[in-house]
């Protein structure tokens, strides 16, 4: 009986490692599936409203959005829809916002986002102006991040070439790359960064 309970305790101790690494694993695909949901939701709705839509995330942190692009078009279309109360309704455009609920975040590096652009080419990352954040049900903490620059999807379904690294703490990522013409999204395998 203690030989088999011996046996029991070294499978066990043998196992474990495997299996939290396969959750750690998991996690970090689930993350990246949920950004690649929304990237390609985004995509979708500017095919099919007819306008520019933006995606954006925070760099080295968990949120991410997607919202139209242009505001200024949106709030004159609101106001004429306002000013003629017989007439349309304002139109409601689509926009969602999320976070990861698993131990993953962005890289903090966003100097590969665009690979053809240089450093000097790309925006820093910044706040954005509390009109695009509302409705949200966190308003005030979003209008507070500085967000990376926008992946922004035009109405035929283009784009940039965009890749953004998604991590956990123990050095594994994969990489979320985005086609320019098509639209396309690959994720790479897991990659583990060289400690040194």
């Amino acid at each position: 009986m203690l030989l088999v309970l011996a046996l029991l305790v070294a499978l066990l101790g043998l196992t474990f490692p495997t299996l939290g690494r396969l959750q750690v694993e998991h996690q970090l695909k689930q993350g990246a599936e949920l950004v690649r949901l929304q990237i390609t939701s985004c995509r979708l709705h500017a095919l099919e409203s007819g306008m520019d839509y933006q995606f954006r995330f925070e760099p080295g942190g968990t949120h991410f959005i997607a919202v139209p692009s242009d505001y200024q078009a949106i709030q004159a279309q609101t106001a004429a829809a306002q000013s003629n109360p017989g007439g349309t309704p304002a139109a409601v455009y689509w926009k969602a916002e999320g976070e990861f609920q698993v131990k993953v975040k962005f890289s903090a590096d966003t100097s590969k986002l665009f690979g053809n652009q240089t450093l000097l080419q790309q925006p820093p990352p910044q706040p954005l102006p509390p009109e695009f954040l509302t409705g949200f049900k966190d308003t005030e903490k979003l209008t507070s991040i500085a967000w990376a620059p926008p992946l922004i999807f035009k109405p035929d379904g283009s784009t940039q070439d965009f890749s953004v690294e998604i991590e956990n703490e123990k050095g594994a990522y994969v990489i979320l790359e985005v086609r320019g013409i098509t639209g396309g999204t690959q994720l790479s395998q897991i990659l583990r960064r060289v400690r040194g």
